[in-house]
């Protein structure tokens, strides 16, 4: 299903309406939000970026970002993150800590390295990229430099629904390209249930 922006949102931003919003709750099957103002540009999908933290959602995402990728011939930017929350220190350690850079850096560098096999597999041209941060605005951030973004759903049960999460929230509110919600896999679904719906014949014009 894909529904265009709200009205009041920024051209050249994704924002939902509440019908939408509605849907991001409720619905069984992947849902794409364009952003406003794509009918008036001369869109190609050249390149695709997709969260990825290892999750059976974020698989699912990965997988059908690759399978546009392919179709489309587009590259595909993978970004994983290290959330940079405060480590647990005793009170020297805290100040004798002056780069906190060297506390992330080993979660960060087996984030790249679970990403990249993630990757390795999917028969398209991609780049993956591990950062620390905050994983809301460094999503927001790659989806000022790609054509669309794909993300796995946080709904938790026994239904393949979509719901953004925090993360999610963050994007639907202000991506700012077009997004693509998957549904959260079930059983087999995972693999087989929503990834007919991308394997059609897609061009760039």
């Amino acid at each position: 299903m894909v529904i265009g922006s709200a009205s009041k949102t920024p051209i050249g931003h994704v924002g939902i309406s509440s019908r939408g919003r509605q849907l991001v709750s409720e619905a069984p099957f992947a849902l794409a939000v364009a952003m406003r103002g794509l009918s008036e540009r001369d869109f190609r999908l050249s390149k695709v970026g997709v969260g990825y933290d290892g999750g059976r959602e974020s698989e699912s995402a990965l997988e059908v970002a690759a399978c546009l990728a392919r179709a489309t011939q587009s590259k595909l930017s993978v970004l994983t993150m290290v959330e940079n929350r405060v480590p647990r220190l005793s009170g020297w350690q805290l100040m004798e800590l002056d780069d906190w850079e060297h506390v992330w850096e080993p979660e960060r560098i087996e984030a790249q390295r679970r990403a990249e096999v993630a990757a390795g597999g999917l028969g398209v041209s991609c780049e993956v990229t591990a950062a620390v941060g905050d994983p809301g605005h460094e999503l927001r951030r790659l989806s000022s430099q790609v054509d669309l973004m794909v993300i796995g759903s946080r709904r938790w049960g026994t239904l393949a629904r979509i719901m953004a999460g925090s993360v999610g929230e963050t994007l639907v509110a202000d991506a700012g390209c077009s997004l693509l919600i998957v549904p959260r896999p079930t059983g087999q679904r995972r693999r087989t249930g929503h990834l007919w719906a991308v394997r059609v014949n897609l061009t760039n014009t």
